[in-house]
């Protein structure tokens, strides 16, 4: 996924429950023999600390609408993991 400098990006956890918010600071594009890479670098906007944005634990979205209706997904899809399991123990 390609992102511009100055892009808002949403990041849904995959561990922890929750959503954070960056910006797209730098892009840095990197040749070599084998090839080119684009890295993006993002910054949080209530820290002055930079993370690259691959480091970045959870599912990037480009804006909210799109997060609210993962993490709304993923909540559903616990919440019926969690009645079928009861479910599952109220029918033995």
């Amino acid at each position: 996924m390609t992102h511009e400098v100055g892009d808002i990006l949403w990041a849904v956890g995959l561990e922890k429950p929750g959503v954070r918010v960056y910006r797209v600071i730098e892009e840095v594009t990197k040749k070599t023999l084998e090839g080119t890479a684009t890295f993006y670098r993002v910054q949080s906007p209530n820290s002055k600390k930079v993370f690259a944005l691959e480091t970045l634990d959870g599912k990037i979205y480009r804006d909210a609408e799109s997060a609210r209706v993962a993490m709304t997904e993923k909540a559903s899809q616990a919440i019926n993991r969690m009645i079928g399991q009861n479910q599952k123990l109220i029918n033995k």
